[in-house]
């Protein structure tokens, strides 16, 4: 088996001030990545890397990080408590597992996109107030709580949060979300009649 752990450290040890990374065709532990202090954006979507990705809780410059089919890709959210500058993450098809209210310190959270059946959970209280917040894609995952926790999100156009069984609420509550575009809500427990938020059905 190829593995690029050592070649990676290599470069990174000569190259400390890194900010931004984008791996392709790479197949390596994650754990290397810990050290770059300086680091803001990782791409390492479909990529055979490995590890936990607690190895990043020292990279608190963190604003973007994306392992999109990175299914070798394991560990707690609790490490983004440390990343509170965060603005976009992706991890679709990961084994990352934990309670998305380690997300409450991200102030500046624009997009989020998460689906595992692997024990993501957590109430959906803690993107309350995030006026930057655009885009949740938390499908098919274990999160909990009342949709009017994004009452407080004036940015937000998209939420798919299909077969999110434990989050409930009144669509009603969506009324001040005047810039949402898509909304998927299938197979959870919010109620309340379709024509409640008018501008979901604006028309020019």
């Amino acid at each position: 088996m190829c593995d690029d752990t050592q070649d990676l450290r290599t470069f990174l040890r000569a190259h400390p001030l890194l900010e931004r990374v984008r791996l392709e065709s790479f197949e390596g532990d994650i754990s290397v990545l810990g050290t770059v202090k300086n680091l803001q954006r990782l791409d390492a979507s479909h990529t055979r890397i490995y590890g936990d990705l607690g190895a990043l809780q020292n990279c608190g410059q963190l604003t973007y990080l994306s392992c999109d089919g990175a299914r070798l890709i394991r560990g707690p959210l609790a490490v983004f408590a440390h990343t509170p500058r965060l603005r976009s993450l992706r991890l679709l098809h990961t084994k990352v597992s934990g309670s998305v209210e380690a997300f409450r310190r991200c102030d500046r959270l624009e997009s989020i996109v998460i689906n595992s059946k692997l024990g993501i959970l957590g109430d959906i209280s803690c993107f309350r107030e995030k006026k930057g917040l655009q885009f949740v894609h938390l499908r098919n995952t274990q999160v909990s709580g009342d949709i009017r926790a994004f009452t407080g999100c004036p940015q937000l156009s998209r939420v798919q949060l299909t077969d999110c069984q434990r989050v409930s609420g009144d669509l009603a509550a969506l009324r001040s979300c005047l810039q949402l575009k898509v909304l998927s809500l299938s197979h959870t427990k919010v109620s309340g009649s379709v024509c409640v938020p008018p501008f979901l059905f604006r028309r020019g």
